[in-house]
């Protein structure tokens, strides 16, 4: 391992390892890496590239502000929300009706079990209390899914 290491600094002194970030693209760019580097790029230090890189991974998105680079948490448009608010009731309401189709088949064809009626009415009015739902809001407190 310490041969790894040694290997590995010797590598790092010979080849000064520069760090950017681009701005147009909103992508990293590594000297030892990447031979197309955009013009508009801000060179990083290795701690600096380390925490954007991180960051990013978590949904934040890089800004450059007053010659600051900095990670921010992405500001959706009113549009954006209602429409990501409505992709996750579409898909809460088809798991729910889902769910219902096959309850009510196996109630339909006399095959439910204990406790299928009282599930099936759960879903169904959390069915209901999705609807209701107004996705043109930032902060939705969605309805509990049924046990």
């Amino acid at each position: 391992m310490k041969m790894i290491n040694k290997n590995l600094n010797e590598y790092n002194h010979k080849h000064i390892i520069e760090y950017y970030y681009s701005p147009s693209s909103k992508g990293f760019y590594i000297s030892s890496i990447n031979d197309d580097i955009p013009s508009d790029v801000i060179k990083l230090s290795e701690s600096e590239y380390e925490i954007l890189l991180i960051e990013q991974s978590k949904g934040k998105e890089i800004v450059f502000i007053d010659n600051i680079l900095k990670a921010q948490e992405i500001i959706l448009t009113k549009e954006q929300v209602t429409s990501v608010n409505n992709r996750k009731r579409t898909s809460l309401t088809a798991e729910a009706t889902e769910r219902i189709n096959i309850l009510q088949d196996a109630i339909d064809l006399n095959m439910d079990v204990l406790g299928d009626r009282d599930k099936l009415e759960q879903w169904k009015k959390y069915r209901i209390l999705l609807s209701r739902v107004d996705c043109s809001q930032n902060t939705i407190h969605w309805p509990y899914l049924p046990d």
